[in-house]
């Protein structure tokens, strides 16, 4: 479904810039509420045959013309845009009409606050900081980013328990343990998980935290322009994600709470309430896909915030090399304070430099190692992430439920 510019019939789409409609012709700009869904909304013409579900487009449903990638299976919710010549998860350009489906309608949705260039800014800054970044990357072109409503359930959470922790205290001869009592009592106010099963919870956490508290009630017009991911996630499996999420911060703060290390929680006794059914929500991010050595990446930008995640993938020549000179330039300028230090005979009777360069660029190469070794791990695992295992797991066939 197209929706139509008044004044001159071109499409319009709405803009995050203005929070309004905009035409992409003459210009024009229209509040939300100018706008019937009913009479203003015009039918696409389909690719090929398929199912029309009819029905009144004001009730609890609506129609959402369904594009599916043929080399991945991910499906997506197109309105009022071109299906991509390139599928936003995994690249592929093998993305073709499917069906129009008839889907409940999401209770509320936080439209896109940041637009298409400012998420593209962003990126940019992202992927131009890192020196190890291959030039193929910085150079995207800017129609690969693509904005995606993605489903998630809101619930409110209250959360009680009492426990009993075991930590170490002291050092050496002193060092024993010790058990702690713990109890307390906490409300989860819109506590978010995603409504997509294949989608990593570990990469919608990331992605976090949206602004609840400016919610909109769902008007399918904020979906013009943009595409939009399909739930297929239960309310009831929404609910015991969010209890495992409460239960889980609940656990952390009250550990920390606790004095010592090697901390465990040796019994307790949790108690917890969902207090509103599941509210269906739909939160905005953009999407740039892009492959580097026939492998895809996604990097992902909150669609309110601004957050930027995703895994970027590095040229490891490049990395090597300049460690390679920098642990020589490091060792030549250690060198002197390394060898007053060393106290080793064989250095100290060599005539020579060399096992005194070799010395000293060995603790220098330990010395880099270990403290780049924590951030090339977090790397790795953002890159991990965004890659093509999880993408994998979360492209995959949708089911058709809303």
């Amino acid at each position: 479904m197209i929706l139509s510019c008044k004044n001159c019939g071109a499409r319009i789409v709405y803009n995050p810039g203005t929070g309004r409609l905009q035409c992409e012709y003459c210009d024009s700009s229209f509040d939300i509420s100018e706008y019937n869904i009913k009479d203003d909304y015009k039918e696409e013409a389909p690719v090929h045959e398929s199912k029309i579900y009819g029905g009144d487009i004001n009730s609890d449903n609506m129609e959402c013309m369904i594009y599916r990638c043929s080399a991945c299976g991910a499906e997506i919710s197109v309105n009022g845009v071109e299906a991509s010549t390139f599928c936003v998860y995994c690249g592929s350009p093998n993305v073709i009409f499917s069906r129009v489906a008839r889907l409940k309608k999401p209770q509320k949705i936080l439209p896109f606050y940041l637009t298409k260039q400012h998420a593209e800014h962003l990126i940019r800054k992202k992927i131009n900081s890192g020196f190890f970044i291959p030039n193929e990357i910085k150079n995207f072109h800017t129609e690969m980013i693509r904005g995606i409503y993605i489903p998630y359930y809101v619930t409110n959470v209250a959360y009680r328990d009492s426990a009993v922790v075991e930590s170490e205290v002291g050092s050496g001869k002193t060092r024993h343990k010790t058990y702690s009592l713990r109890s307390g009592y906490c409300i989860f106010d819109h506590m978010t998980t995603d409504a997509s099963t294949r989608l990593s919870d570990s990469l919608s956490v990331k992605l976090e935290p949206y602004n609840l508290t400016v919610l909109r009630d769902f008007n399918i017009n904020y979906l013009t322009g943009f595409y939009s991911d399909l739930s297929d996630v239960a309310p009831k499996e929404a609910c015991r994600t969010a209890i495992d999420r409460s239960e889980h911060l609940f656990t952390d703060a009250l550990l920390e709470s606790v004095r010592g290390s090697d901390k465990k929680i040796i019994t307790h006794n949790p108690e917890y309430l969902v207090k509103n059914e599941p509210m269906k929500v739909m939160l905005p991010a953009w999407f740039l896909t892009f492959r580097y050595n026939d492998k895809p990446y996604t990097i992902l930008v909150n669609g309110q915030t601004g957050k930027v995640i995703g895994g970027i993938p590095w040229d490891q020549k490049r990395f090597w090399a300049v460690f390679a000179i920098l642990a020589v330039i490091i060792s030549l300028i250690a060198l002197p304070i390394i060898g007053s230090i060393l106290d080793y005979e064989s250095v100290r009777r060599s005539s020579s430099s060399i096992g005194k360069m070799i010395i000293s660029m060995v603790f220098t190469i330990i010395a880099i190692s270990i403290t780049g070794i924590k951030k090339l791990k977090k790397v790795l695992s953002s890159i991990r992430l965004t890659s093509e295992k999880t993408l994998t797991r979360y492209v995959s066939k949708r089911q058709n439920g809303g």
